[in-house]
């Protein structure tokens, strides 16, 4: 996976595409956005200003020996 650092940018960004490549499911939809793994909700973005928002409060704690990494 890649990531890119962009001090002008005010927000971070997460790339939808390199999440489904990892096996992850997006769902978007009444102002939010559901990250799943493993069919288990990782965390709910919800939209504000235009773009979904992830605090630490909307991270899911599914962290198990399944997913974690190596």
């Amino acid at each position: 996976m890649m990531c890119f650092y962009v001090p002008g940018f005010k927000r971070n960004l997460i790339s939808v595409s390199a999440l489904d490549t990892f096996g992850y499911i997006t769902e978007f939809g009444n102002n939010k956005c559901i990250i799943k793994f493993n069919y288990i909700h990782f965390f709910v973005a919800p939209l504000v200003d235009k773009l979904y928002m992830i605090s630490p409060d909307s991270v899911m704690n599914v962290c198990d020996k399944t997913n974690k990494r190596k």
